[in-house]
């Protein structure tokens, strides 16, 4: 990556007036024209992009030579990466494969055919599981215009379009690698739902045992030495003090405890503590291992409508000429190593500006890398790094040189 600036700059910093003096300091210098449409600026919101829009008008009118530039303004590329995308799609839609003049969905007609068509990626089983799991999770959600909490029956469509816009922004297209991420899912359930060792519980259940064997281990021989059984007693008293270390204990280790010798004891309450104490296991684990069962069919159930469902949605697509909003991020990048379009931008575009850079997602950031290495005189990125909403998904400033 080639001619990047970078410019670290956190909330109130001035950025915005940084930025602005910049772009005017490059369409104002006479030694090295520029003219705004060899200009692409790029920021997160259309707020934000009309803003500097206006802010850079204002400071071209308060030079009178630049009056003429600022007449032109309008032919700079300023605007949200969606609408910067849009501008070469539309531009190079046929290099695409569309047969004709593709149209971006709007919100609302996306939002009507995921309703309609997300149910039907569900089998009658699935509907039926997600069903029964709501009530047995009691899943709910807060509907602030009734004013109260509600059963949320549709909550696996929430995960299915997360995992799907996961998907596309770090284009993950292969099952393969879909499923892997559910087993990582369901490995980490794994370890939730490992046994947790109720401490407490166990020691209340166990008191007439222990004292059985505390009483044991103090049995002699005839020369005051430990009897064999005291001896025995007190290995087991050790194995149970250890129960209370940091770590608990595994649950085999407690079963191993309570299937061992327990040194031919005929008091009833001691046989009953030491039954208790094995129902208690049994029953704890049962309830665990039903749950983490149910948790990860859930997770394997979402991941597989989220594959089935994309893939529907990318067909419908393709054979309506349709795109929305994620993929217009996706085939700009998909523009940008078609060798018509970089020819293009390389003797087009001068400059480019990226605004917010931190909130770049996965795509996005591959997309200003591409630009960057484009462009004939050099690139400005600005952002905050304690502000990045990707972590180090999107972050790279490293890499970047100040």
């Amino acid at each position: 990556m080639k001619n990047v600036h970078y410019i670290n700059a956190g909330a109130g910093a001035g950025k915005t007036y940084t930025l602005v003096t910049i772009l005017k300091d490059i369409l104002t210098d006479k030694s090295n024209p520029c003219a705004p449409s060899e200009i692409i600026l790029t920021t997160y919101t259309k707020t934000a992009a009309k803003e500097f829009r206006e802010k850079t008008f204002m400071r071209l009118l308060e030079a009178p030579a630049a009056l003429d530039v600022a007449k032109i303004l309008d032919t700079a590329t300023i605007g949200t990466v969606h609408s910067v995308a849009q501008q070469y799609i539309q531009r190079y839609w046929s290099l695409l494969g569309y047969s004709g003049q593709f149209n971006v969905m709007s919100d609302t007609d996306k939002e009507r055919y995921i309703n309609r068509s997300l149910k039907n990626a569900a089998t009658h089983d699935d509907l039926e599981f997600f069903h029964e799991y709501t009530k047995d999770f009691n899943v709910t959600y807060y509907d602030s215009e009734k004013g109260r909490t509600l059963t949320d029956y549709d909550f696996w469509k929430r995960y299915v379009l997360e995992i799907v816009s996961k998907m596309r922004s770090y284009k993950i297209d292969d099952p393969n690698n879909l499923s892997q991420f559910a087993k990582q899912s369901c490995d980490v359930v794994n370890r939730l739902f490992a046994f947790a060792f109720n401490q407490k519980r166990f020691d209340d259940i166990l008191k007439p045992y222990i004292s059985f064997l505390q009483t044991k281990s103090k049995e002699t021989k005839k020369d005051g030495s430990p009897s064999a059984n005291a001896l025995k007693a007190q290995t087991k008293i050790n194995t149970y003090n250890s129960f209370h270390a940091l770590i608990p204990p595994s649950a085999s280790e407690i079963s191993l405890f309570l299937e061992g010798d327990c040194l031919k004891c005929s008091e009833q309450s001691v046989k009953d503590s030491i039954s208790r104490a094995k129902d208690y296991l049994k029953t704890f684990l049962f309830l665990a291992q039903t749950d983490c069962s149910k948790v990860k069919s859930c997770i394997e159930r979402i991941f597989r409508i989220a594959h089935d469902w994309a893939k529907q949605f990318e067909e419908y697509k393709r054979t309506n000429n349709l795109l929305d909003f994620d993929d217009l991020e996706a085939k700009f990048l998909e523009l940008l190593d078609i060798s018509a379009v970089q020819d293009d931008i390389r003797s087009s575009v001068k400059y480019l500006f990226v605004d917010e850079f931190q909130d770049s997602n996965p795509i996005q950031l591959e997309i200003f890398k591409r630009l960057s290495d484009l462009i004939q005189v050099k690139s400005y990125w600005v952002g905050d790094r304690k502000q990045a909403i990707y972590g180090g998904g999107g972050w790279e400033g490293d890499t970047l040189t100040e």
